[in-house]
């Protein structure tokens, strides 16, 4: 144990008096907090040129595993944990003093009542703490203040109470703009709280995304999303929403607002898949956000697109570096930190139109930095926590140490991206109530060249009663102007107005559009269709002859749209040409745009290993629409359809629902297919499927083994890893059943996470306990959950998808393609079980050099070039 992590421990012993009774008695085993991390050291923390990274707290295991900072005024860091009480206090060594000490205390008073926290806030003389964990404190943002000034907490008043837990729950807060409120960000577990002053975003209702049958079509939802109110909890606003699991949220100088969202890794390879992305929230804000299947794709136009794509990442804390003591460009950054690949990114905004475009900048890197949260010291120095998922935690510093100056600088102004954000704005200030003079005021704007002000436009214009607009939309004639219109009215509108939109589409002349035009035109007729009843199903015909004289089309993204309606609508003459296209996409990585990925060098493998893990996206696309085509069928065509869709799932090797979604499309299909011929087409294999791997052939470890514990690994690693056998290490990864369920580079199933950026976020004990005591802390994404049935039976096992209120469970990992499933009717009661899926015991058949092989494999995220395989 290093001199410093002894002196903490002591220190928080000391502050902490005798111990209570253990708070984890009668918790289950997984429950309890992991093992104290040994942090990286201060110099394997990698920064830029000019900057140097400081450790300046090692924090003890008693004080749980930090997921929260804040500062408050006096510039003393506040901190919080995810899964234990409390609150500490941090005063860190002066910057320069080598001598110096850092100080840390826990919190008595009411802050001994809170914590299991997402988010702090030091502001208006209180600390709002985001309790998010299962804990005797109620789950919302809770304020705590000083009321006698002894700088101790003495009350806690629940501001906001909220119905949402988890990793996916209420997370981070901030001071908005105006320095009146405040504005919390949460994921899309969490429920949108009761009585809101004020809605910005727009209800609609009917379908909004559609999808065929056996997947998600949705209807309107408010999945992640961020809310404005008052300190007291008062004066609820709603400011945007379809967000998945965004952490954490910052306003820039012009008070616009950004955050970091996560993409749902286990979609890979689908066509619906979106990446981690920084995202802009703006006022009305839909980000399209839906469970399962029905995400909206970024480019419909009544969804907000992301300021960057980042790629692979696991969004935690953001803060903008305004107030550090660094050179201009970095007081101007948002940092984003990646709990996944141990990063924190500088991103360097610019103004572009009335949004931002971005640059990503890798700022800080190294072994052992699952980071959590960031902030701006008092000091001028950055500050960020690492641990989670009851990881031990540590706090670093990041300060300049360079020559350039750090004096406080300002953002450098942009006229003309100002006066479109002037613009913006006051078209956003009409948003969530009816006013007389909104519709006069926006409709101009509908046509504008900027999408966020068409966007503003539209919100503002829904925001009024249908039938003051309702037929300017129908007349208008500016080709922008009109698709907005007709898109509003379409979501907007009764069933009625839906054959008035598709009336009115057809008059336009698709293939002298530009793509964006197309796009805009395809959304509104998608969802006048289907909302529109009878009205709109006797123009299906004629509208599918007009849009059937357009498929393909040079871009792909209207193609994506236009197979989506056509099929659809069950265009006669559609099939064969849908099917060439699905020929023509034969894997190629480039399908999924690499150039959409703003990761520097450093994950470009990272990021060439997810694509080329997921291609033939266009081809699952129209295998999917196709589900819903009956006309146009022959014999030869749909055993093509069907030899392609095999070709899909074995080729590719993408997410963890990647092959469900596929046998999905495969299934549905099926049920098409007239009765005679079925069983032709279902026994197109061919070598299609990628056979399971079956734990009965894998290698066997040559041995002698022996019950190997955490320490026991730990003791034969002590003298560090090298010279070992890459190739050993690959065969003890199957010896060791790892490759049933997780995979290494190209190699292995998709049931448990995918071993990317393990060397990153995790010390070498952290691996090694992961793999002997996997239910020592167990992610809410891999639990098991146990079902009751009706008829008294219980099951119990990993939830593959869950389709209409049934259950498609594995009930062992080792046995990914056993499934079983149990209908919505069967069921009495689903709760999720305190154990982990992954076995124990896997490493006991292997000998000492074979856990050695097998720990440099997996250290090396099988990199034969990695340092551990050098002799």
């Amino acid at each position: 144990m290093h001199l410093d992590r002894r002196l903490a421990v002591l220190a928080a012993l000391a502050l902490l008096g005798a111990q209570e009774k253990d708070p984890y008695a009668d918790k289950p085993y997984w429950y309890k907090p992991g093992h104290p991390l040994e942090p990286a050291e201060a110099a394997a923390v990698k920064t830029i040129d000019g900057f140097v990274a400081e450790r300046v707290l090692s924090v003890p295991r008693e004080m749980g595993s930090w997921t929260a900072l804040a500062v408050d005024a006096q510039g003393r860091l506040l901190a919080a944990a995810q899964h234990e009480p409390g609150i500490y206090r941090v005063t860190p060594a002066a910057i320069g003093d080598p001598r110096g000490q850092t100080k840390v205390e826990r919190l008595r008073g009411t802050a001994e009542k809170v914590g299991w926290s997402h988010g702090l806030l030091w502001a208006f003389d209180s600390l709002y703490v985001t309790v998010a964990e299962e804990g005797p404190a109620r789950r919302g943002v809770h304020r705590l203040r000083d009321t006698d000034g002894d700088d101790r907490f003495d009350t806690d008043d629940l501001i906001l109470p909220l119905n949402g837990a988890g990793e996916h729950g209420p997370h981070n807060l901030v001071v908005s703009p105006d320095g009146k409120s405040l504005t919390l960000i949460a994921g899309n577990g969490t429920r949108l709280p009761e009585k809101l002053a004020l809605q910005r975003t727009v209800r609609t209702s009917g379908t909004d995304h559609l999808m065929p049958p056996g997947f998600d079509t949705t209807r309107h939802s408010t999945e992640g999303w961020a809310l404005r109110f008052d300190p007291d909890g008062g004066n609820r606003e709603l400011i945007c929403s379809g967000l998945r699991n965004s952490f954490d949220l910052a306003y820039n100088r012009d008070g616009e607002l950004f955050t970091f969202d996560s993409d749902m890794e286990w979609d890979l390879g689908a066509p619906w898949y979106r990446p981690t992305r920084v995202c802009q929230l703006v006022s009305g804000g839909e980000y399209g956000w839906r469970k399962g299947t029905g995400i909206w794709p970024d480019y419909y136009p009544d969804s907000v697109q992301p300021v960057v794509n980042v790629g692979p990442a696991s969004p935690t804390g953001i803060v903008f570096g305004y107030g550090a003591k660094f050179p201009a460009r970095y007081q101007a950054a948002l940092y984003v930190c990646d709990w996944t690949f141990a990063t924190i990114h500088a991103v360097h905004l610019s103004p572009a139109g009335s949004g931002y475009e971005a640059r990503i900048e890798e700022f800080a890197a190294g072994r052992g930095l699952p980071v959590t949260d960031a902030v701006i010291g008092g000091d001028g120095a950055l500050y960020f926590a690492v641990g989670g998922r009851r990881l031990g935690s540590a706090v670093y510093r990041v300060r300049y140490a360079g020559t350039e100056p750090v004096s406080p600088s300002e953002d450098a102004a942009a006229p003309a991206a100002a006066e479109l954000r002037a613009l913006r704005r006051r078209l956003e200030s009409l948003h969530g109530r009816p006013d007389a003079a909104a519709v006069e005021a926006a409709w101009p704007c509908l046509g504008h060249a900027d999408r966020g002000i068409r966007f503003a436009a539209r919100i503002a214009i829904e925001h009024q009663p249908v039938d003051a607009w309702r037929d300017r939309a129908l007349a208008e004639s500016d080709p922008d102007g009109k698709f907005m219109a007709l898109l509003a009215l379409a979501r907007q509108g009764s069933e009625e107005d839906q054959a008035a939109v598709v009336r009115a589409l057809g008059a336009v002349d698709l293939a002298a559009c530009s793509a964006p035009r197309k796009l805009a035109a395809l959304r509104a007729y998608q969802l006048a269709f289907a909302r529109g009843g009878a009205g709109t199903r006797a123009l299906a015909g004629t509208a599918a002859a007009r849009l059937d004289k357009s498929f393909p089309d040079p871009d792909g993204l209207v193609t994506r749209e236009l197979a989506r309606l056509l099929c659809f609508l069950d265009a006669p003459d559609l099939v064969a040409r849908a099917v060439a296209l699905m020929e023509a996409d034969a894997g190629q990585a480039e399908t999924l745009g690499k150039s959409t990925y703003a990761r520097n060098d450093k994950y470009g493998q990272a990021v060439a290993d997810m694509l080329e893990a997921a291609p033939m996206v266009h081809r699952m696309h129209l295998a999917q629409m196709l589900i819903w085509a009956r006309k146009g069928w022959t014999d030869e065509l749909r055993t093509r359809h069907f030899q392609l869709v095999a070709e899909g799932m074995a080729h590719s090797k993408g997410g963890y629902w990647y092959r469900d979604f596929w046998e999905r499309t495969r299934k549905h299909a099926l049920e098409a297919v007239p009765a005679g011929l079925r069983p032709r087409m279902e026994a197109i294999r061919a070598g299609g499927e990628r056979p399971e791997i079956d734990p009965s052939k894998l290698p066997k470890a040559k041995g002698p083994g022996r019950e190997w514990t955490t320490d026991a690994v730990l003791a034969e690693l002590k003298d560090g890893l090298t010279g070992r056998d890459f190739s050993n290490g690959r065969t003890m990864f199957a010896a060791a059943s790892c490759v049933v369920c997780h995979r290494v580079r190209d190699e292995g199933g998709t049931v448990g996470p995918r071993l990317i950026g393990l060397g990153g976020r995790f010390t070498l004990r952290d691996i090694v306990e992961a793999v002997v005591e996997p239910g020592k802390a167990v992610s809410d994404q891999y639990r098991m959950v146990q079902i009751r049935k009706t008829d008294g039976s219980v099951v119990a096992g990993r939830v593959s998808f869950l389709e209409s209120g049934t259950y498609h469970l594995m009930p062992d990992m080792l046995h990914p393609g056993r499934m079983l499933t149990v209908r919505a009717g069967e069921i009495d009661q689903v709760k999720p079980m305190e154990t982990s899926p992954m076995p124990t015991r896997l490493l006991d058949p292997l000998s000492r050099d074979e856990v050695l092989d097998l720990m440099a494999y997996l250290l090396s995220e099988g990199d034969p070039e990695h340092a551990a395989f050098r002799r």
